[in-house]
C-alpha cells in the first residue's frame, strides 16, 4: 500500500526556499517521508497524523493550509500551515542528501564543472537555519492545535515541544 503524504515534490519546491525542479522525484519523496514520520510524527502522533492525512470533510484544510485565527486571549494570530512546515523539514533533509547517492561504487558526491560544491560547514549552516525556520512554523502550528482543541496541551503525558532536546552536532575540522 503506497502511503499518502501531506505534500507533494511540488509544495516543497513552492513552499519551502527556492529549488532546482530537475531534482530526482524520488529522492523528494523520501525526505517527505522521512520529514513526515519523524518530524511531524514524534509531536502530535500517530493517530492525529494519519487523520491529518486522511482530511475528512475538510475538517483539517485550514491546519494545513495556514491562516488566520483568534486565540484564547481574543489576540489575531496567523501562521503559516502544517503543508509549508512538512516543506521546510523536507527541505533541510534535501539540502542533505542532494549531492550524495550510494552507488555500486561506493557513497559518492556528484560533480559538474559548471557548479562549484559548498564547503560542509556552509551546508551545516544552511541545514540549521531550515530547521529553525520549521520549528518556528510548527510552533505556530501546535499553538493553533492546542487554542482550536485539535492537540492539547499535553500529549502522551508530555508537554509538547517541536524543539529537539538532542539533535546530531557535527564538529568541523579545517574547511
Amino acid at each position: 500500500m503506497e502511503i499518502q503524504h501531506l505534500i507533494t515534490k511540488d509544495d516543497v519546491l513552492e513552499l519551502a526556499r527556492p529549488a532546482s525542479r530537475h531534482i530526482d522525484n524520488d529522492r523528494i519523496v523520501v525526505c517527505i517521508n522521512e520529514a513526515e514520520q519523524i518530524d511531524i510524527k514524534k509531536t502530535i502522533g500517530d493517530d492525529l497524523l494519519l487523520a491529518i492525512m486522511d482530511n475528512v470533510d475538510g475538517k483539517y484544510d485550514e491546519l494545513l493550509e495556514g491562516g488566520r485565527y483568534i486565540d484564547s486571549q481574543q489576540k489575531n494570530r496567523v501562521f503559516a500551515g502544517l503543508r509549508t512546515v512538512v516543506s521546510y523539514y523536507a527541505y533541510a533533509r534535501l539540502v542533505q542528501i542532494a549531492d550524495s547517492y550510494l552507488s555500486r561504487f561506493g557513497f559518492v558526491s556528484k560533480d559538474e564543472e559548471y557548479s562549484s560544491r559548498v564547503s560542509v560547514s556552509e551546508k551545516k549552516n544552511q541545514v540549521a537555519d531550515v530547521r529553525a525556520v520549521a520549528d518556528n512554523y510548527f510552533e505556530e502550528c501546535i499553538t493553533y492545535m492546542q487554542e482550536t482543541g485539535i492537540l492539547p496541551e499535553k500529549c502522551c503525558g508530555n508537554s509538547i515541544s517541536v524543539r529537539p532536546q538532542q539533535r546530531p552536532t557535527y564538529s568541523i575540522i579545517g574547511d
